[in-house]
């Protein structure tokens, strides 16, 4: 079941905000929890989670828009990434079965 390993990253992300200083909710709360649960669901490593706003989104971190050719790297890199995790899942589940 997820909901507890969903709360525990939300306590994570709680619990390292900052004290006493202005942060950016939506990058720091909202996106990273987001990413956290999606990269569980995907079974897609965490340390790299924040790839898949990367590859989805229209702009780069600094708010402006991104050319055609960034989005075709950005969807060839993810293409790439979620190829070799399905061979990796097709090998596991043949060398369980």
């Amino acid at each position: 079941m997820l909901s507890p390993l969903v709360r525990e990253r939300a306590g994570q992300i709680l619990d390292e905000l900052p004290i006493g200083e202005e942060f950016d909710w939506v990058d720091m709360v909202s996106k990273e929890l987001t990413l956290m649960t999606l990269a569980t669901l995907l079974d897609f490593p965490q340390e790299h989670r924040r790839k898949l706003l990367q590859w989805t989104s229209a702009r780069r971190d600094d708010g402006s828009e991104k050319s055609i050719e960034e989005r075709r790297t950005d969807m060839r890199e993810r293409a790439k990434a979620f190829d070799e995790m399905w061979d990796r899942a097709l090998k596991a589940r043949q060398a369980a079965a």
